[in-house]
């Protein structure tokens, strides 16, 4: 979702927190697609990071139109090519896949979204 100046929003209301002093967010849940990793492991997270991570993939769903993980987990053999840092290995089984070119600037931008992990 996009406000009146086009900046993305992004909705699930059944996520909704009160933010502890430290920042560090203790609750779990959310759609498995646009997850990050730290909350999926419950390992507590920065909601502003786990954010920036989940805009990474809605922003690649929305130019290529298919999810890039089915979940944000080594197992994901996408994920695992991010997690490594293969990311020419990654854009080229991302290619091979979807037969979707990119352009280095938004490959860097989306590398950098879903790469950043702060704990």
């Amino acid at each position: 979702m996009f406000d009146k100046n086009f900046t993305l929003k992004i909705c699930d209301f059944g996520l909704a927190v009160k933010v502890p002093l430290n920042g560090l967010i203790k609750n779990d849940g959310g759609t498995r697609e646009f997850m990050a990793p730290e909350i999926r492991d419950a390992r507590g997270y920065y909601g502003y990071a786990a954010d920036v991570f989940a805009c990474g993939v809605i922003l690649y769903q929305m130019v290529v139109g298919e999810s890039l993980f089915k979940c944000a987990r080594e197992s994901d053999p996408f994920y695992k090519l991010v997690l490594d840092g293969k990311y020419k290995e990654f854009w080229e089984k991302v290619f091979a896949k979807t037969n979707h070119t990119f352009s280095t600037d938004l490959k860097h931008l989306i590398e950098g979204m879903i790469c950043s992990n702060p704990l």
